[in-house]
């Protein structure tokens, strides 16, 4: 019996151990110590989303907006795809960016500036 309250003591702390080790490398965790999964993030978004009658959008779709809109303010693309955790620019350009009227149009007038 003495034993196995040994053992299970040891292995309390070895679990303890570990939460505290996830609270150092994630950034989510509730105030316990362990990991919030993306999940309740992602249902906690449509929630939201019902509750204020939003257009129906993915959360990982909030990832192609906040890249398209740093380059709409004339953020350097290696910036916005290191934000993005990407390993190339063009991961970035190719796939989460998108190619707005804003985009087109400050294009087309820095191109007319040229002309004159």
């Amino acid at each position: 019996m003495v034993s196995t309250i040994l053992k299970l003591k040891r292995y309390k702390k070895q679990e303890e151990s570990k939460v505290i080790s996830i609270s150092k490398d994630f950034l989510f965790v509730w105030p316990h110590g362990t990991l919030i999964y993306p999940s309740y993030f992602i249902d906690k978004f449509k929630v939201l989303i019902k509750l204020h009658n939003f257009p129906l959008i993915r959360f990982y779709d909030l990832k192609h907006t906040h890249a398209t809109m740093l380059l709409q303010q004339g953020v350097n693309a290696k910036i916005v795809g290191e934000r993005l955790g990407h390993s190339t620019i063009s991961i970035t350009l190719d796939i989460y960016t998108h190619v707005s009227d804003t985009i087109q149009k400050e294009a087309m007038e820095k191109l007319d500036s040229l002309s004159r």
